[in-house]
């Protein structure tokens, strides 16, 4: 299992990401400036080399898109985050289908 990290790294205040991430906040429901958010966002971690992957909400903890977490990753890690054994990372769900999501990962030192 993933250890959330109870004291995460912030994102700058001017960083564009806290600025997509807040528009995905602040919906009560799905419009064409969230999907331009969304969008953004997966442009903007893909340039900062995040990975893209999917899973079930229920092995990773995020359900909703625009919701993040930070994870120290065990050094044992099997799948799609073995390649941030021991490292502390952000991850971001960016999708949602009905029983899968999509994700992005990347060390916290990447941001």
């Amino acid at each position: 299992m993933l250890e959330i990290v109870k004291e995460p790294k912030h994102w700058a205040a001017n960083d564009p990401i806290n600025r997509y991430l807040g528009v995905l906040a602040r919906r009560d429901g799905w419009n064409q400036e969230c999907d331009k958010a969304r969008y953004a966002l997966e442009a903007e971690l893909k340039r900062r080399g995040f990975i893209e992957f999917d899973g079930t909400p229920q092995h990773y903890g995020l359900w909703l898109v625009g919701e993040q977490l930070e994870y120290q990753v065990p050094a044992d890690r099997q799948g799609h985050l073995a390649v941030f054994r021991g490292q502390r990372i952000k991850m971001f769900c960016t999708r949602a289908g009905h029983n899968r999501r999509w994700y992005f990962a990347g060390p916290v030192d990447q941001d």
